[in-house]
């Protein structure tokens, strides 16, 4: 079937359905949507930002203020770490819990 130049194909599909409970669907939420994966992202941004004020103004900072700087250096790069971490973990069980559902197992 054409149209204006436009060929149509259709292809047959396979649908498969899974019966999923509420506290199923919450995990897989919890997963995905992880709090972890924002404070990562917060972490992140901030690590970067206090990189690059340190990085440019090293030179003409006070020593106090240096030293706050290379402390917030620190802090912002262990909670990227730390939520990175935690983010993939959360990631991880998601993915284990569709796996899961799919093989009709109990999570």
């Amino acid at each position: 079937m054409a149209r204006r130049g436009v060929n149509i194909i259709e292809h047959e599909r396979e649908f498969h359905m899974f019966r999923v409970t509420t506290g199923e669907l919450d995990r897989l939420a919890e997963g995905f949507g992880s709090i972890h994966l924002a404070l990562f992202g917060v972490a992140a941004g901030g690590f970067t930002g206090v990189l690059i004020g340190l990085l440019t103004g090293y030179s003409t900072m006070d020593p106090k203020v240096a030293g706050v700087f290379v402390g917030l250096l620190a802090a912002t790069l262990l909670g990227s770490i730390y939520f990175g971490v935690q983010a993939k973990r959360d990631r991880d069980r998601a993915l284990a819990d569709i796996t899961a559902i799919k093989e009709a197992r109990r999570i």
